[in-house]
């Protein structure tokens, strides 16, 4: 066996080759670092951003919900008070409603034999 020799010159020029190559490893890692954790961070405000937006959007869900049922009650009562009135007018008038009840099922009637012929000719 043979041993080489390696001269000063060799030894030195190991030593300058090792360090930057331990530098560019360290630098390499410390970005690395710095990605991680800059990513974290910034999910960190979107996760925040989102929660701040979940609500904002549940207050205007509140808010539109009770616009809602106020109009909802208008309606029931404004039913309410029609059905009222058809019922006195039918009492009064029972002939009168007789008849209107009677063409109105009559136009029913003429409006679901036209959409069934209709649905049998296609």
């Amino acid at each position: 066996m043979v041993k080489k020799k390696t001269t000063k010159a060799a030894k030195v020029e190991k030593k300058v080759v090792k360090k930057p190559i331990k530098k560019v490893v360290k630098k390499k890692v410390s970005v690395k670092v710095k990605a991680k954790s800059q990513s974290a961070s910034s999910l960190a405000k979107y996760e925040q951003k989102a929660k701040s937006d979940l609500m904002k959007a549940k207050e205007k869900y509140k808010k539109y919900e009770k616009k809602v049922l106020s109009e909802l009650k208008k309606i029931k009562t404004k039913i309410s008070s029609e059905e009222k009135k058809v019922k006195n007018y039918a009492k009064k008038n029972p002939k009168k409603a007789a008849v209107i009840a009677a063409g109105v099922v009559a136009t029913i009637g003429a409006l679901a034999g036209a959409a069934v012929a209709r649905r049998k000719k296609k």
